[in-house]
């Protein structure tokens, strides 16, 4: 990535006011390592994931400009026939990879930094409800591009011919619903895994390996009712209903003595063990159209979390001593 490229010095500028406190990344850390709370960062270069290296936000490049030139920066390229879509472009090394949904089918489009189309490929259906539009950003990693439809399709792609390489429906596979306005998770890589909320009767969380697909973990349903323990505090009813995805994107840090991953669904803030995939802990977090469509935000060695029509903003903190004991979650 260079200093000039529109796409950094805009998510710069707009995302740094929105940071609350968020720790300084850590590298990524293998299993069973304990370390200071922290995020822990994608070893990939660039802007390669949603809200870049560590989800929050913030462009770790030197020397950009401090203030706008009088005018605004010059445009260096414009390009056409994006299609419709919410989704932020991600830059890694001389490609830029967005999504666009163009009648029935989404596609993922590569751009070159001169703004000229090297490929298209599509990733299943595009979305046709209320606020039509792609959703997801993608994800690189490991020389391969990851990709969620808003049905709940997750796909692995060539990043320099678009060549799918595998998918998984997940919806299917893990007798998931889709939700009111569509799926809207940007996934997230761990290693040789990528993680995806599925928010099913068989899982709520699940990881797949990035060469084959096969999934290696899933946790536990995240089923309304009565909680079983103090950590798991729940929507009570309907009970026994498994709650769904949502429109967030789990974030990866270090906290508790545990590598968690840190999401929403429509009715909860969650943390899942990152290399078992153990549900460590939950608390309700109900809105009134069941909608929480903020990332969540690494605050010290707890989660921020905020959404519409909740009545109020909402800070959980989790500890633990390392591996084995439990997991407290609090509001």
């Amino acid at each position: 990535m260079q200093p000039h490229l529109f796409h950094t010095a805009g998510l710069r500028a707009g995302f740094v006011a929105l940071a609350v406190s968020v720790a300084a990344g850590s590298p990524w850390q293998p299993a069973g390592h304990a370390a200071e709370p922290g995020l822990i960062a994608s070893p990939e270069p660039g802007w390669a994931q949603w809200r870049g290296p560590r989800r929050d936000g913030i462009c770790d490049e030197q020397g950009l400009r401090p203030s706008w030139p009088e005018g605004g920066p010059p445009r260096l390229w414009t390009a056409e026939g994006m299609g419709r879509g919410y989704s932020a472009p991600i830059v890694v090394g001389d490609r830029l990879y967005l999504t666009g949904d163009f009648e029935e089918r989404l596609e993922i489009i590569a751009l070159d930094l001169a703004g000229r189309e090297l490929w298209r490929a599509t990733n299943g259906l595009a979305w046709r409800g209320q606020y039509p539009g792609s959703r997801s950003s993608c994800t690189y990693a490991g020389g391969r591009l990851f990709h969620k439809n808003a049905h709940g399709r997750v796909a692995a792609l060539d990043p320099d011919t678009g060549r799918e390489l595998w998918a998984v429906e997940t919806l299917d596979q893990f007798d998931g619903r889709n939700i009111t306005w569509g799926l809207s998770e940007s996934l997230l890589v761990d290693g040789d895994r990528v993680i995806a909320t599925v928010g099913g009767s068989r899982a709520l969380m699940a990881a797949f390996d990035v060469r084959s697909g096969q999934m290696v973990w899933s946790s536990p349903p995240l089923r309304l009712g009565e909680a079983r323990t103090a950590a798991h505090e729940r929507v009570a009813t309907p009970a026994g209903e498994a709650d769904s995805g949502s429109y967030t994107s789990p974030i990866l840090a270090q906290l508790a003595g545990r590598r968690q991953l840190v999401n929403c669904s429509l009715r909860h803030v969650f943390g899942v063990d990152a290399d078992t995939g153990e549900l460590l802990w939950s608390q309700p977090f109900p809105t009134r159209f069941s909608v929480i469509a903020a990332t969540p935000v690494l605050v010290g060695d707890g989660v921020f979390v905020t959404a519409p029509d909740a009545g109020a903003a909402g800070a959980f903190g989790c500890r633990a001593a390392r591996k084995g004991s439990r997991s407290n979650a609090h509001g």
